[in-house]
């Protein structure tokens, strides 16, 4: 039997979200979705993968440069290297420097590196030039940069995790928003939100699916936009189509907020007896939406926060049918959520 184990961890306002399974020889493996270091979450992260001696990371995925999503990247790589830890699939949507760069900056500049430089730029082009060498010496096998469906087999059978944004029509409209256009004398990168919402457009999407039984285990959003949901709900998936997509986990997308929300979509998505999720935190940006809350909450069988969590939203994938969803107990709120679905 052939167990998925999903933990949202509680990091605050933002993601990250690993996946647990076991290969085809048994041996246990381990994929990392956004690493945000809010709650010390890195450290939770390394302490995770040293004490269930995971000495390969099967893949991880940086959704979009936001620094909510790949704050913890820079430092958990470095660790990675440093205990001799490799990396088999990177993936990300800025595999080109200067898409990355400018997507973390509201705005194309040219400035030299040096003290004005905010640390959330300078932590995204170290995480690059950090990638693009361990590449080169094999510690990471390949990087992939995402812009079309893409396939990543968790195993020799049919259990395989689906990459569906950013398309070229996603990488088009962020290239159109931004326009490239200089900032002036006065633009202070200190003080500025470097967070370009543009860059939400760039989200990595994906979903877990189940070929050999005909499902759709899970979806993660990311900060994926409403015209992305439109786009991949009316077009035909050129690869892995599943007759009558359905979805028993979700993600809320962009941590609840209502310009990101597509009902339609998710009409046609949701399930009796999907649970929904959402990484939210204390922000200045009054997420999660509570219109969008009271969608969730009213939709699918079960509506988690991390605001609210407690250990890890701990999400286990068996058998045929959800059977239960128990939550576990802990007094210190800056723990993750815990629970397991069973299907």
């Amino acid at each position: 039997m052939n167990d998925i184990k999903v933990t949202i961890w509680s990091v605050g306002q933002g993601d990250c979200i690993t996946l647990e399974w076991y290969d085809d020889e048994g041996v246990p493996q381990i994929g990392i979705i956004d690493c945000h270091n809010g709650n010390n979450n890195v450290e939770k992260i390394k302490n995770y993968l040293h004490a269930n001696s995971y000495n390969e990371i099967y893949f991880i995925v940086m959704t979009h440069p936001h620094y909510d999503h790949y704050s913890g990247l820079l430092p958990l790589v470095s660790w990675l290297e440093k205990t001799n830890r490799t990396i088999r699939h990177f993936y990300l949507s800025t595999f080109n420097s200067v898409l990355g760069m400018t997507a973390a900056l509201k705005s194309f500049h040219k400035r030299k590196e040096g003290k004005n430089e905010p640390q959330q730029l300078r932590d995204l082009r170290d995480l690059h030039n950090k990638l693009f060498r361990l590449e080169d010496n094999q510690f990471v096998n390949q990087l992939y940069n995402i812009d079309g469906y893409t396939l990543l087999p968790l195993n020799k059978g049919e259990i395989k995790l689906e990459f569906v944004s950013p398309s070229i029509i996603e990488v088009k409209k962020y290239w159109k928003l931004e326009n490239f256009k200089k900032v002036d004398s006065s633009y202070d990168l200190q003080k500025e939100d470097v967070n370009n919402p543009n860059a939400n457009s760039l989200s990595i999407m994906s979903i877990l699916k189940d070929f050999e039984n005909n499902k759709t285990l899970a979806l993660f959003t990311s900060d994926g936009e409403v015209e992305t949901f439109d786009r991949y709900r009316t077009e035909k998936n050129p690869i892995a189509p599943v007759n009558g997509e359905q979805f028993l986990l979700v993600q809320v997308p962009h941590h609840g907020s209502g310009k990101n929300h597509n009902q339609e979509f998710w009409d046609s998505m949701l399930m009796e007896n999907t649970q929904c999720f959402i990484s939210v935190g204390k922000s200045r940006y009054n997420h999660p939406d509570h219109t969008v809350v009271d969608y969730f909450t009213k939709k699918s069988k079960g509506f988690n926060s991390t605001q609210y969590g407690i250990g890890g939203l701990k999400l286990l994938f068996r058998d045929d049918m959800i059977n239960h969803l128990s939550n576990g107990n802990s007094n210190n709120y800056t723990n993750d959520w815990e629970g397991h679905i069973v299907y």
